[in-house]
């Protein structure tokens, strides 16, 4: 186990030196990622061996007119009898006139490799709608062809991903847009094109500081081949007597940001977060908000035992980016 953490330590220092370019909003933006992680990878669905409900809403950069927007509603059980997990998420975003929607189906496998080590499989099929609506824009004096929406429509998408977790450690890797949208001649098409992929690394561990104080660290990298450009976030959360979580996290070439959780009950987890933006945008905008609520319900045990060996469910462990 102390190799693995020599690893991680490894990845989580070396995200202060990486030398990175800016990239661009093209995937949904959520500081409190872990309360809907599936949207990145499909293989976190049923890795908490529960079952989870996650809502989220997100305001950018307060005081631009027409910032960004976004939502998201994400659900997932875990199927001890299969070891599958399952999950469900509808998302949007608007910023302007450009609106999205999405709603994606996960279905993981979990494959339990020894005691309190298991590995994951995710599958993910989305279909996308998008509107682009220059009708809705203010211009004074507007040429027609601003008069009406020019591309709209639903296109299809696949991703896939692995997960592995253990109480103490967490490593992921995942694609979640196979295909690329775009538009021609008005219409909105999915196009399945390698060069347009965006690959996640997401890692973790947990430490146990004190008898009522953890500390828990969250990386996520991001490489789009689109540009060849690499980002990152990287953030370290304190955990006090299971009920209040709270630490800084920094989105490069973005945002220093503040998250604030709270234990509403043993089940519910109530999450704020504020993002301090470290770009030419800080002067025009007075930061960006995000609220989450987090629900965890107990999966009921299978009536059929299943033959051969099933991962069990009274174990502790780390699921997901779980404080």
């Amino acid at each position: 186990m102390k190799y693995f953490y020599k690893i991680y330590f490894f990845v989580f220092i070396a995200t202060l030196f990486v030398s990175a370019q800016a990239y661009g909003q093209r995937d949904k933006l959520f500081t409190q990622y872990w309360v809907y992680p599936t949207y990145l990878n499909p293989a976190f669905a049923g890795s908490s061996h529960k079952g989870q409900i996650g809502l989220g809403g997100r305001k950018q950069w307060t005081g631009i007119e027409k910032a960004p927007e976004s939502y998201i509603l994400s659900g997932n059980v875990f199927l001890k009898r299969y070891n599958l997990g399952l999950g469900l998420t509808f998302d949007g975003y608007q910023a302007g006139p450009e609106q999205r929607n999405e709603f994606a189906l996960d279905v993981a496998y979990h494959l339990a490799l020894r005691e309190n080590l298991t590995l994951s499989f995710g599958v993910k099929g989305s279909l996308l709608q998008y509107q682009l609506a220059l009708s809705d824009l203010d211009v004074p004096n507007p040429d027609p062809g601003l008069e009406q929406d020019v591309a709209s429509g639903v296109a299809p998408n696949f991703g896939a991903g692995i997960y592995l977790y253990s109480p103490q450690f967490y490593i992921g890797l995942s694609v979640p847009s196979f295909y690329s949208q775009k538009v021609e001649n008005g219409e909105y098409l999915g196009d399945f094109n390698p060069d347009f992929f965006r690959y996640y690394l997401m890692a973790g561990f947990k430490a146990e500081l004190t008898a009522r104080m953890k500390l828990i660290t969250a990386t996520i990298f991001a490489y789009d081949m689109t540009d060849e450009s690499l980002r990152f976030d990287v953030g370290a959360y304190f955990v006090y007597n299971e009920k209040l979580w709270f630490g800084p996290s920094y989105r490069h070439n973005s945002s220093i940001n503040i998250v604030l959780q709270y234990g509403i009950s043993e089940n519910l987890r109530l999450g704020y977060s504020y993002d301090i933006a470290t770009t030419s945008l800080r002067a025009n905008q007075s930061g960006s908000h995000e609220i989450s609520l987090l629900y965890n319900f107990d999966m009921p045990e299978p009536k059929i035992r299943k033959r051969g060996p099933s991962i069990p469910t009274n174990r502790k462990v780390m699921p997901r980016f779980r404080f």
